[in-house]
């Protein structure tokens, strides 16, 4: 089957669409994931900041992440309902991408409040603490199934996506 012009640029864009997000998901991951063995390494060798926030931190870091994984989820979810009326595709998928993007950095900041607190503190349970939120961002990674799911697309939309993702 010979596919039109239209056709192409609509697979060329879905697929750079997939593409970017997973693209920028992994570079988020990987500066956490970067920051996390700098800190370590830095806490074993220069010792902690300041030892004497360590009371603070464990109050102030764990509600701080918390206080912001649930900001990224509704956050998220705020701008997944405004697509969710949208008439075209692409606009559902602008809203996706700004939800997703969105989630990711707020996810990202939630895991950077716990490697501050073991930079400050020193102590090796923000960074079980850290690891916790890596994989609560890990469980958020964006993709086709997820697109079609959270943005609640009708079978015309999904068969769009699938025959032109690939």
């Amino acid at each position: 089957m010979v596919k039109t012009p239209h056709q192409e640029a609509a697979r060329k864009e879905i697929k750079t669409f997939f593409r970017q997000l997973t693209n920028m998901y992994f570079m988020l991951f990987a500066g956490i994931f970067l920051f996390m063995v700098t800190a370590i390494i830095v806490v074993y060798f220069q010792k902690a900041l300041r030892p004497d926030y360590t009371t603070f931190l464990y109050f102030g870091a764990p509600v701080s992440s918390m206080a912001l994984m649930l900001m990224a989820r509704k956050l998220a979810a705020d701008r997944f309902k405004t697509g969710f009326d949208q008439p075209k595709l692409y606009q559902k998928m602008d809203a996706y991408r700004s939800g997703v993007v969105l989630q990711m950095i707020v996810l990202d900041g939630a895991a950077f409040v716990m490697l501050l607190a073991y930079v400050f503190s020193g102590v090796f349970l923000f960074i079980y603490l850290c690891m916790a939120v890596m994989t609560v961002f890990l469980l958020s990674k964006p993709g086709m199934e997820k697109f079609m799911k959270e943005m609640n697309l009708n079978e015309m939309e999904r068969k769009v996506v699938r025959d032109h993702s690939y």
